[in-house]
């Protein structure tokens, strides 16, 4: 084995995802690789005449390939951008856009996580005073379990977009439904869901 080329870890590292989008990911070589390391060890001690000649220190290489490590800068987006997202044209017929582009100022206002963010019930909204109740007892998946009220940041541009969805989500469904409701399409036509989220 010492001697095939590639080595062991560079075949891995190679091989490509079986998504279909680049190569195995992190977690998968690691776990290739320590049963690589366990199935020689496993033959060192359980035929340690037959396989004598396996060198242990062959058996500490099978490790996964180190890559560069990611630029710990961050992206961000800038507000400029979230208003030209959040309020470019559309037609509101088609509710699902409708509702990505309130997501969009939503979570710039707000700040919330995603798992937060799509367990959020219309109840736990108050524009008129700029908070949200994020609040596990109403439903919402906080990091941790924590409950808090938190502010929304004043920003007209965004506000009026989550003013105009808002208004909407309440007429069409009950308080304890979700404010990012889910947009059912039948032939063709869409109406919002009073289905409950679920988090895996």
């Amino acid at each position: 084995a010492p001697s095939i080329r590639p080595t062991f870890p560079e075949h891995i590292a190679g091989l490509p995802s079986p998504r279909g989008s680049g190569n195995l990911s992190a977690e998968t070589q690691k776990k290739d690789m320590m049963l690589a390391r366990g199935f020689f060890t496993w033959l060192m001690r359980k035929y340690p005449r037959e396989f004598r000649n396996i060198d242990p220190d062959y058996v500490d290489t099978i490790n996964p390939i180190s890559r560069p490590s990611q630029s710990d800068e961050h992206e961000y987006v800038s507000l400029d951008e979230v208003i030209q997202l959040a309020t470019y044209p559309i037609d509101h017929s088609n509710l699902a856009l409708w509702a990505a582009q309130a997501a969009v100022a939503w979570l710039f206002l707000s700040g919330q996580r995603a798992g937060a963010f799509v367990t959020t019930p219309i109840k736990a909204i108050h524009l008129d005073t700029l908070c949200v109740e994020q609040k596990p007892e109403l439903g919402v998946h906080t990091k941790n379990a924590k409950s808090a009220t938190t502010d929304l940041n004043n920003i007209p541009e965004l506000l009026a977009v989550v003013r105009e969805w808002d208004s909407y989500v309440r007429q069409n469904l009950p308080e304890d439904a979700v404010w990012y409701a889910p947009v059912a399409n039948r032939w063709g036509e869409m109406r919002l869901s009073s289905e409950p989220v679920t988090i895996n």
